[in-house]
C-alpha cells in the first residue's frame, strides 16, 4: 500500500478535501501531506477551512531556513496556532537577515540614540514604522505609502531608546511637494498617527535644538527633491506629448508633399528640425 493510500484509509476526511491537501503538497515524498490531513480531521472545524491549513504549511516550507524547530511532526505544532505564530516569528528573522538599509531609506542622521531616515520603499517604510499606527506603514496598504511618496516628501524620526513619552518615541514628518520647502508647513505625526503641533514636539522628549536640526534636515532635502520631482514631471510631460504624434497622420502629410515640386525644402526642414532637437538633448544629457 502506498504511502498516499495509507493516509487516505488513515484520516477519516472527505476524498475532495484529502485531494485538496494531496495536490497542495508539491514536495516529491508529500511530507507535509500527514500534517494537514491529520490536523484537518482532528481539528474539529477550528482551524476555519482548508485554504488556511495550506497557507500557513506553505510559508512553513518557505520559511524553514529561518525556523529552529523544522520538524513539523513535533508534537508542539499540533497546536495550530504554534505553527502560526512560528511563521510570524521566521517572517520577522528573514526580514532581518535580508534587510539591506542602503536599498530601501536614505540615513540623514544618526547618532547612539537618534536616527533620522527618509524611506525609499515600501519595505523600508515597514521597517522603520513598525509598531506605529501611520497609515505609511500599514503592512496591507502600499497605496498610501506609494502615495504620499509620489505626493511629498516622508521622513521618520526614531529615538532608539525607550522614552517615557511613547507617543514621540518615533515621529513622522511630511511636506506636500506642492509647499514651499523653505517656509511651508511640515505636519508631524506622533506613533499613533495623530497629527501634533510644533508645541506638542518641544514638549516631548526631543527638545529644542533637536526639534531645530531635524526640521532642517528635512527642509534641506525637501530643497533639492522638490526641484527634482518637478524635472521628472516635466521631462514625463515632454515625453507625453511626444508621444501623441500620429505617425499615420504624418505619413499622410509626406505623401501628399510628395506630389509636390518643393517637398525637399519641406523635408529637409523638418529633418534639421529633429536633428536639432536631438542635439540638444544629447548636450543636456552627456554635455559638450
Amino acid at each position: 500500500m502506498s504511502k498516499i493510500e495509507r493516509l487516505r484509509e488513515k484520516y477519516p476526511i472527505t476524498e475532495r478535501t484529502f485531494n485538496k491537501f494531496k495536490d497542495s503538497d508539491t514536495t516529491t515524498t508529500k511530507k507535509y501531506l500527514e500534517y494537514m490531513v491529520k490536523m484537518w480531521s482532528q481539528s474539529s472545524g477550528q482551524i476555519g477551512n482548508t485554504n488556511k491549513l495550506i497557507q500557513e504549511v506553505l510559508r512553513f516550507d518557505s520559511l524553514l531556513p529561518y525556523i529552529p524547530l523544522k520538524d513539523i511532526y513535533h508534537y508542539e505544532y499540533s497546536e495550530f496556532d504554534f505553527l502560526i505564530a512560528m511563521n510570524d516569528k521566521a517572517e520577522e528573522v528573514k526580514e532581518e537577515k535580508t534587510f539591506i538599509r542602503e536599498d530601501h531609506c536614505d540615513v540623514i542622521f544618526e547618532d547612539e540614540t537618534h536616527l533620522l531616515v527618509r524611506p525609499k520603499t515600501f519595505r523600508g517604510s515597514l521597517k522603520y514604522g513598525a509598531n506605529t499606527k501611520w497609515c505609511t506603514a500599514s503592512k496591507n496598504n502600499p497605496q498610501t505609502y506609494e502615495r504620499y511618496s509620489k505626493n511629498g516628501l516622508l521622513f521618520y524620526l526614531i529615538n532608539k531608546e525607550n522614552t517615557e513619552d511613547s507617543r514621540f518615541s518615533k515621529v513622522a514628518f511630511y511636506m506636500d511637494k506642492a509647499v514651499d520647502p523653505l517656509a511651508g508647513e511640515i505636519l508631524f505625526y506622533d506613533s499613533k498617527d495623530n497629527q501634533v503641533g510644533t508645541s506638542h514636539m518641544l514638549k516631548s522628549n526631543w527638545g529644542e535644538l533637536d526639534f531645530m536640526k531635524y526640521t532642517f534636515y528635512f527642509r534641506q532635502v525637501a530643497l533639492t527633491h522638490f526641484a527634482l520631482l518637478k524635472s521628472k514631471e516635466y521631462l514625463l510631460e515632454v515625453s507625453k506629448n511626444l508621444a501623441k504624434i500620429d505617425f499615420d497622420i504624418l505619413k499622410i502629410h509626406i505623401q501628399n508633399l510628395k506630389k509636390s515640386k518643393d517637398i525637399d525644402e519641406y523635408m529637409d526642414v523638418f529633418q534639421q528640425n529633429l536633428e536639432s532637437f536631438n542635439n540638444k538633448i544629447k548636450k543636456m544629457t552627456y554635455g559638450d
